[in-house]
């Protein structure tokens, strides 16, 4: 427990850091330097002549082939249907790398916004497929003796991303409030309706922000007594301290599943509420509706699964206890 607090608490810091740099300089173009180095690399061998053309072409054709030659190589000994997802990432890099080198040929008149989000977008597309294609291979042969420590590693490694979301969003909303010259009191800054509306703005998005953690906090529950769950499955599946462990799963993923659906109608009627006590909310604000299917949809699947596991022991005791 100490050991997934911590992580926890280092991804709500990491979080809270991310917000911080992003407000001097786009995060993303700095993790984009690297393949925007490659791509003028490549860019200046092809300008130099015909043997520096020669060489660009074979770099981009080694790197384009690469996925495809390493899972052939693999396919040899074991196949799997995921292995699809090396060939699209072949298909995914070759474009890639050629906006990299020619980043004007993708548009008649392009501007640097433009260019820089088109690269952002083909490079976490390319490194999306080879990711993906890393891990089905991976998982498909991961051992049984293996499957617990993962599964703690994947349900502690989600508890840190969720932190460091919250970090980041929370902190970016209260650098918003802060330059807005939000005072303490939102609510009575609101009730003003000064004509200019940036502050109470910022004290909207803040409070619409705060209701939007609640459902994580929850969630960090839930996965913390998945982790315990998982746990106890490895000293075995059907005892009692199983059906107790996935009782507990179930509780926390029914008042995960309340909490999300409770705090989304909260925000879209505070959305909608606090946005009429803005004059000219127009500028600078949108009123946003949402609907949490995708939490819902995983905690009714958690809170269902934790059911037939707690279910599947009482049946294994009553089994046992039949002569």
């Amino acid at each position: 427990m100490k050991v997934r607090l911590g992580i926890c608490t280092a991804g709500l810091a990491l979080g809270v850091i991310a917000a911080l740099i992003e407000k001097t300089g786009s995060i993303m173009l700095a993790l984009m330097r690297p393949w925007t180095a490659l791509g003028e690399l490549l860019r200046a061998w092809s300008l130099s002549g015909t043997a520096g053309n020669i060489g660009a072409w074979a770099v981009v054709l080694t790197l384009t082939l690469l996925p495809v030659l390493f899972i052939l190589l693999l396919r040899r000994k074991r196949r799997q249907k995921g292995d699809i997802l090396w060939v699209m990432t072949s298909l995914a890099i070759f474009p890639t790398l050629f906006f990299l080198i020619n980043p004007t040929h993708l548009s008649v008149a392009p501007t640097a916004e433009f260019t820089e989000l088109a690269g952002i977008s083909l490079v976490m597309t390319s490194l999306s497929l080879l990711a993906a294609a890393i891990l089905t291979r991976w998982a498909g042969g991961l051992k049984q003796a293996r499957l617990t420590f993962w599964m703690g590693a994947l349900l502690t490694f989600t508890m840190a991303l969720i932190a460091l979301a919250g970090g980041w969003a929370l902190t970016d909303s209260l650098l918003l409030f802060g330059e807005a010259g939000g005072s303490m009191d939102p609510i009575a800054q609101m009730m003003g309706r000064a004509q200019n509306p940036v502050p109470a703005i910022a004290a909207i998005s803040l409070i619409l922000t705060l209701i939007a953690l609640i459902p994580d906090i929850f969630s960090l529950h839930a996965l913390n007594t998945a982790f315990s769950l998982t746990e106890t499955l490895s000293k075995g599946w059907f005892s009692s301290e199983t059906e107790e462990q996935a009782n507990r799963l179930a509780r926390c993923a029914q008042r995960t599943l309340i909490a999300a659906v409770c705090c989304a109608a909260g925000k879209n009627a505070a959305s909608v509420l606090l946005s009429g006590m803005v004059q000219g909310a127009s500028v600078g604000f949108s009123v946003s509706m949402n609907l949490p299917l995708t939490e819902m949809m995983l905690s009714c699947g958690a809170m269902l699964l934790a059911k037939w596991l707690a279910a599947a022991c009482r049946l294994k005791r009553d089994n046992d206890l039949m002569i």
